[in-house]
C-alpha cells in the first residue's frame, strides 16, 4: 500500500489516509506528496516521505525508532502521529528525551523502550515516569532480544559504550542517536542504525525497521 501524508490530528490523518489508500498496490515513485492545504489546520501539519507501493506485505515486524526529542512536545506528537499508522510492534527511543511528559506521550498498547542521553539531567524522574506509564527504562544501555534478534539501544554520547556494543558482534542491531544525523552502516553481523532526530535536525526524521529483514524506512516531517 502506498504510504500517506499524515497530520498529528486524528481527523486530518483519516482524510489523508483515504486519499492514498485508493492507490493501494499501484506503483509509487519515491518522493514527497503534499496534499491540498484544506486537509490540514494552518499551524500543525507534517509530511512523510513516500516510499514504494506495497511497503507492507503483512509479514513485517516493524520497530518505530526515534531519538533526540529534547522535550519538544509538538514535534514529538507529530513524530508519533507519523509512526502510528504502521502499527509498530515496539517503540525505541535512543535518548535525549527531554522530559517526563515526552515519555507519557508514547502509546501503552505495545512495548516502549527508553535510554537516557547526555541532555537528560534527571534520569531518575524519567525512570519513574516510564514505570508509571508501563514503559521500560534501561538507563545508559538496553540489551534486548526481540523476534529472534539481539538489539542494543544506546544514546551514543559515550563513544566507548557505543563502540563496545558494535565491536562485540553480539548484536544483530545497534540503535543510537546523539548525532542528529541518520546512519545505516553494517559492521560484520551488526547493523548500526541512527533514526536521525526529532528536534534540531534538517530534515527531522524518525524511522521504521523491520526485524524480519532489517529493512528500514525513514519518515521525514516538519
Amino acid at each position: 500500500m502506498a504510504r500517506f501524508i499524515t497530520s498529528p490530528l486524528e481527523r486530518d490523518r483519516g482524510i489523508a489516509s483515504r486519499v492514498l489508500e485508493n492507490e493501494s498496490g499501484a506503483a509509487c515513485t519515491t518522493g514527497y506528496f503534499v496534499p491540498p492545504p484544506h486537509y490540514f489546520y494552518p499551524t500543525i501539519w507534517v509530511w512523510v516521505k513516500i516510499t514504494t507501493a506495497k511497503m507492507n506485505n503483512g509479514n513485517e515486524y516493524w520497530l518505530a525508532v526515534l531519538s533526540d526529542t529534547h522535550g519538544h512536545e509538538r514535534l514529538t506528537k507529530a513524530a508519533l502521529a507519523v509512526l502510528k499508522p504502521y502499527r509498530p510492534k515496539a517503540y525505541f527511543h535512543a535518548g535525549d528525551i527531554g522530559s517526563e511528559t515526552i515519555i507519557r506521550m508514547f502509546p501503552n498498547d505495545c512495548p516502549c523502550y527508553f535510554v537516557h542521553g547526555n541532555c537528560d539531567r534527571y534520569p531518575e524522574h524519567m525512570a519513574k515516569a516510564a514505570e508509571d506509564a508501563g514503559h521500560q527504562w534501561h538507563g545508559e544501555l538496553a540489551t534486548l532480544s526481540l523476534n529472534g534478534r539481539k538489539i542494543a539501544l544506546v544514546h551514543g554520547d559515550q563513544p566507548r559504550t557505543l563502540a563496545n556494543a558494535i565491536e562485540s558482534q553480539q548484536f544483530d542491531l545497534v540503535i543510537h542517536g546523539h548525532t542528529h544525523q541518520t546512519r545505516v552502516e553494517q559492521k560484520g553481523k551488526t547493523l548500526i542504525f541512527n533514526p536521525g532526530a526529532v528536534y534540531r535536525a534538517n530534515p527531522r526524521s524518525v524511522a521504521l525497521l523491520d526485524l524480519n529483514t532489517l529493512r528500514h524506512e525513514y519518515l521525514y516531517f516538519r
